[in-house]
């Protein structure tokens, strides 16, 4: 059965293409995404096929903010759209369907009040609408650190990326608010989220001197327009790279020896 099994990582900077490329060698990972990369893409890449034996290439979008690199044909991932914060590719891979996967990196909540937050992701709802007109479909994936969790607006609501937690309801395809027709998004990372879930609380730990104050976190999200739902296989936040635990001693972060962040994995199958 065709597949393709995607890792995203925020690596804050941090020198961790070892780490990285033992989640590649360990899950059979075909596609890399990071951002905020510590190092070019292209030593990214030589390391890969190092440890996997597989060659792997750099993807168009490569720079500051993402590192993308992808063991697939060099043309399989196609770049469409670039803005500072986002990439919207084109995914041809026979005998898969056409996919659009948007790439994002949205402000953080440390630099940025929760109404930039909102007005960046409404400009990206509306850049993955026009890709999606242009190439006349909606099967759609958006993956990366939206900096918010999947309750709040700007992922939640109708005029942010409109994720819902059931694939029943995403499969309703849209919902009309005063007249005016609004797309959804199924949003698997309910899924995950608290001690109940099969892996860690969230992908990012944060205790604030705030009133409300999470603790865990969702930031590092994947969601997919209702026609994929189902082809979603495998959805896990990663506490290993698959020799060495990603976590401390207390279940946290390892943020000396990895990233604040915690890897996400997934995988699509048709």
């Amino acid at each position: 059965m065709p597949g393709i099994t995607v890792l995203f990582w925020n690596v804050n900077r941090s020198p961790l293409d070892e780490r990285v490329g033992r989640v590649v060698a360990s899950e059979r990972v075909d596609i890399v995404m990071l951002a905020e990369p510590d190092a070019p893409a292209a030593d990214l890449a030589v390391r890969l096929g190092q440890l996997t034996g597989d060659p792997f290439v750099v993807v168009d979008g490569s720079a500051d903010r993402f590192t993308i690199c992808s063991r697939l044909p060099r043309r399989s991932l196609r770049l469409q759209f670039s803005a500072d914060r986002w990439l919207i590719y084109r995914l041809v891979l026979d005998p898969i369907p056409e996919l659009l996967v948007a790439l994002a990196h949205l402000p953080s909540k440390l630099h940025a009040a929760g109404e930039t937050q909102t007005l960046a992701v409404a400009e990206l709802v509306a850049d993955i609408a026009r890709a999606e007109r242009r190439r006349k479909h909606q099967s759609t994936v958006v993956v990366g650190d939206m900096n918010m969790n999947p309750f709040e607006a700007g992922v939640a609501g109708a005029g942010g990326l409109h994720g819902v937690m059931s694939a029943a309801v995403a499969a309703r395809a849209s919902r009309e608010i005063q007249g005016r027709e609004y797309q959804l998004f199924y949003n698997p990372m309910w899924s995950v989220m608290g001690d109940r879930s099969l892996g860690p609380p969230g992908t990012f730990y944060r205790s604030a001197a705030e009133a409300v104050n999470y603790y865990w976190n969702t930031y590092d999200q994947v969601l997919l327009r209702p026609e994929l739902a189902d082809r979603l296989k495998r959805l896990d936040v990663l506490s290993s790279d698959g020799v060495e635990s990603l976590m401390t001693r207390t279940g946290l972060p390892d943020v000396a020896n990895g990233s604040d962040h915690l890897p996400l994995l997934f995988c699509l199958e048709w």
